[in-house]
């Protein structure tokens, strides 16, 4: 691969990181303001005694029960989170890709670049054995 090639791969490969770390800002954004509309129904602070709130959706104010508007802002929430989620493991794809090509493929790679936190489903036999 010539300099100029492998310069314009360079290049490629940043801007499709940062494009990608901006959609990650921008899909957290969304799941702070939805995580603060559930707090809110938690708090009680959506129209108290009321079966039905009002929820602003796809350019409309439209009238939902407040059972089913939770769970609405619930479906979301999980998405955006697997969202996220995806998008994280992108940038990591694209981080290691874009070390192969400035330092060649031979290179050794980031140390723990490729690392994955556990699922609440790992953690859970080591929670419970901390409480015993």
């Amino acid at each position: 691969m010539d300099f100029v090639a492998k310069q314009a791969e360079v290049e490629r490969l940043a801007e499709d990181i940062l494009s990608e770390k901006q959609l990650r800002i921008d899909y957290d954004r969304r799941r702070q303001e939805l995580q603060q509309a559930l707090a809110q129904f938690r708090k009680g602070n959506v129209m108290a005694g009321e079966s039905k709130t009002w929820m602003f959706s796809g350019g409309l104010f439209v009238k939902f029960k407040a059972d089913a508007a939770q769970q609405m802002l619930r479906d979301d929430l999980a998405k955006i989170n697997a969202e996220i989620d995806k998008s994280s493991d992108r940038i990591k794809q694209l981080t290691i890709e874009l070390e192969q090509t400035e330092r060649g493929a031979e290179s050794a790679r980031i140390k723990g670049l490729e690392l994955k936190g556990m699922s609440r489903s790992e953690l859970g036999p080591l929670a419970t054995q901390g409480r015993a």
